[in-house]
């Protein structure tokens, strides 16, 4: 792969690009991460600021291999600047093992908003990171997938207070353990009369009937049929209804919650689970490490409680120091 100057170079050298595809991946239970953006290019090699000077598919790639704690801030920066000039269709953030390490830097991205991104895939960043680009994508973010890790940590009633997550196309999450996910979710998809192909897929850890039986009760009085594999709820449109699908591949389960035409039938039904495929397989982290993980903090632990509230800023110094 290239050396960062090919990268810094690039994203320093205009004020927005085009980049198909930013992947920040620094997983280091593997040894190694890598950062790298691929961007079309004209048809005299250059980049492209505009969707409109899109003349060819041809496409060109930037990026460096992490092995190193200045490699690793080189990357973190050339993300931070990535996002700051970039109209980004896919951005895929893999931290891995240690998400205290991009957590400790990541208020850094605040003065990069707005982000220009329509895909988004996180895996294993700590809530405050996660929150910074809940509150600095841009509206238009058009999917967004996110790994619950099995654990009722998982913020999803503070994630749908953003509409740039509530308003996406499609919404999905690995390993959700929160069987009031669907409830809440298709309240809010009422309420704002969502478009027709809005969808929520997800790996359910754990039993996924009883989130269709909390569905059922919470809405009685829109049922239109109810199945064990299925359920069919009414919305404030008469055009619309909200298709549930309970799902079990590989001893695994799935959920597909859909906003439909009321006019569809059963044989229309999309029953593609290939989304499904990247689901379950993200590395596992030891708890202390969860990304929604939050230790609660005993009155009389100083300690603790120090951490708690100087703990970035430390990890950030002994991060530099070293």
């Amino acid at each position: 792969m290239a050396d960062d100057n090919h990268i810094k170079e690039l994203l320093s050298s205009s004020d927005s690009l085009i980049l198909k595809t930013v992947l920040f991946d620094s997983r280091k239970g593997q040894k190694c991460g890598a950062i790298y953006v691929e961007y079309p290019v004209d048809s005299n090699g250059s980049p492209i600021s505009s969707e409109s000077e899109i003349t060819t598919q041809n496409t060109k790639r930037a990026g460096f291999n992490i092995f190193n704690k200045h490699q690793y801030l080189t990357a973190f920066y050339s993300l931070g600047q990535a996002l700051k000039v970039g109209k980004i269709d896919q951005l895929t953030i893999l931290e891995g093992f240690y998400p205290a390490d991009f957590d400790a830097f990541v208020d850094d991205f605040e003065t990069s908003g707005p982000f220009d991104v329509k895909h988004l895939k996180i895996v294993n960043l700590k809530k405050d990171s996660v929150m910074v680009f809940m509150k600095n994508i841009s509206a238009g973010l058009e999917t967004i997938y996110l790994d619950a890790e099995g654990t009722n940590d998982f913020p999803f009633d503070e994630l749908m207070g953003f509409p740039v997550f509530c308003n996406c196309k499609t919404i999905r999450i690995d390993a959700l353990l929160n069987t009031d996910a669907v409830p809440t979710l298709v309240k809010k998809w009422i309420e704002n009369d969502a478009e027709i192909d809005t969808k929520f897929q997800y790996l359910a850890a754990g039993d996924h009937s009883v989130m269709m039986e909390k569905l059922v009760e919470t809405f009685s009085d829109h049922v239109v049929f109810k199945t064990g594999s299925q359920a069919r709820i009414r919305t404030n449109s008469d055009s619309k209804h909200i298709l549930i699908q309970l799902f079990n591949r590989d001893s695994r389960n799935f959920v597909v919650c859909s906003i439909i035409s009321s006019t569809t039938v059963d044989s229309e039904y999309d029953n593609d689970l290939s989304w499904g495929n990247e689901m379950g397989r993200n590395p596992k982290i030891n708890q202390s490490d969860l990304s929604w993980y939050k230790k609660e903090i005993p009155e009389n632990d100083a300690d603790a409680k120090f951490w708690a509230e100087h703990g970035k800023g430390i990890r950030q110094a002994a991060f530099l120091m070293h």
